[in-house]
């Protein structure tokens, strides 16, 4: 019986794997420039044809799916060689992860610019109540991406808009905006603590105000 060559499979074992991260890695970056670049495209042209809420789903749905294709990717090269290299693998796992976490931030960060700039076309439109949606639903993915720059844009995004809605706008519309900022500035507080309490409470203070004035012109 043929001595088994032990440094040769082992070389057949890495070769494997990094043929695999590479592909790995070069599958997630593609689907990241397609994200950064033609997703804004696409879903700037989709914008005028579907509600916030639809809308927001749809951005949900994609960062679901990029997780999944990930997660699919790993678990089929886990199933073909589990026999023989669970060990080289999990090396190269903590590899992948050590990519995927900066490629998930950036998709994050890339969604959320998405809807940070249909909240500005729908500022630019005077909309300032349909621009909040949108800008709540990006901080979130701000917030996920740990983008403190953006975040702290889009906190200021939502105080100015909130500070324009015109006092005649439709109560249980403004109040379900209101519940989206609530929700959405109290993620901050938990992720941040303190970091955020000024804008945050300039966020609560324009709300009261503002929310005062449309009580008066309704009563």
């Amino acid at each position: 019986m043929e001595n088994f060559d032990t440094t040769a499979f082992i070389n057949m074992v890495d070769a494997f794997y990094n043929n695999a991260f590479n592909n790995l890695i070069l599958f997630g970056g593609l689907f990241v420039v397609i994200v950064t670049i033609i997703m804004p495209i696409v879903l700037q042209l989709l914008s005028q044809k579907y509600q916030s809420g639809e809308y927001i789903k749809m951005e949900n749905n994609l960062r679901k799916e990029f997780t999944h294709l990930i997660e699919s990717k790993i678990l089929s090269i886990k199933k073909e060689n589990k026999d023989n290299i669970e060990e080289c693998f999990n090396e190269k796992e903590e590899e992948l992860k050590n990519i995927l976490i900066p490629l998930e931030k950036r998709l994050n960060t890339s969604l959320g610019l998405n809807l940070h700039t249909i909240g500005n076309m729908n500022t630019n439109k005077k909309d300032f109540l349909g621009a909040i949606g949108y800008y709540a639903a990006a901080g979130k993915f701000y917030l996920e991406a740990e983008d403190e720059m953006n975040l702290d844009r889009i906190l200021k995004c939502i105080k100015n808009s909130y500070r324009l809605i015109d006092e005649k706008e439709n109560n249980f519309e403004v109040e379900d905006k209101r519940k989206k900022i609530e929700e959405f500035i109290s993620k901050v507080e938990d992720k941040y603590n303190y970091k955020y309490n000024s804008a945050i409470h300039e966020i609560r203070k324009v709300i009261f105000n503002q929310e005062k004035k449309i009580n008066e012109v309704k009563f």
